[in-house]
C-alpha cells in the first residue's frame, strides 16, 4: 500500500497528519505500508511522525510516485493528483477528494490528445515493424 502525503503545512494550510497517518495505517491492515513524501515537504519531520505512528513503515523522500502507484495496490492520498493516477491505472484509490467527482473528472483521451497518441503509437509500430518487401502495398 502506498501512501502519498501532500505539502499542506509547508503552504501554511491545516493538515490533521496524524489523522492521515492513522487511516493509512488501517487500510493498510496486515500489508506492507510505504509514504512517499511530497517533494515540498519538510522530510525530517515527517519521517519522524510516520516513524511514531507507523512503525515498519518504509518512507521515500525521492522518487517518481506514478512509479511507485504503477506498482502498488492501494493507493491513499490526501488532497492530489496522484490521486488521477492511481483511479487511470485502475488501483484501489483513497482520497480527501470526492472520489465520485474524480471519477467524473477524468480525463477522456480524445480529440487532438487521441490523435497525438495515435500518432505517437504509429511511430513507434513504424520503427518496431520489419520493412516491406519492394513493390508492397501500403496497409
Amino acid at each position: 500500500m502506498l501512501a502519498c502525503t501532500s505539502p499542506l503545512r509547508e503552504i501554511f494550510r491545516s493538515e490533521d497528519r496524524k489523522g492521515f497517518i492513522r487511516k493509512a495505517v488501517e487500510i493498510a491492515g496486515r500489508r506492507p505500508l510505504i509514504f512517499k513524501l511530497h517533494p515540498n515537504e519538510n522530510v525530517e519531520r515527517a519521517t519522524r511522525e510516520i516513524g511514531w505512528q507507523a512503525p515498519g513503515a518504509m518512507v521515500f523522500a525521492t522518487g517518481s510516485a506514478e512509479e511507485m502507484i504503477a506498482n502498488c495496490d492501494v493507493l491513499i492520498t490526501r488532497f492530489s493528483s496522484t490521486a488521477f493516477v492511481g483511479l487511470a491505472l485502475g488501483k484501489e484509490t483513497h482520497s480527501d477528494f470526492d472520489m465520485g467527482e474524480l471519477r467524473r473528472l477524468m480525463p477522456i483521451q480524445n480529440g487532438s490528445a487521441a490523435l497525438h497518441i495515435a500518432n505517437v503509437c504509429r511511430r513507434l509500430l513504424e520503427a518496431v515493424s520489419p520493412p516491406k518487401p519492394p513493390g508492397s502495398t501500403p496497409s
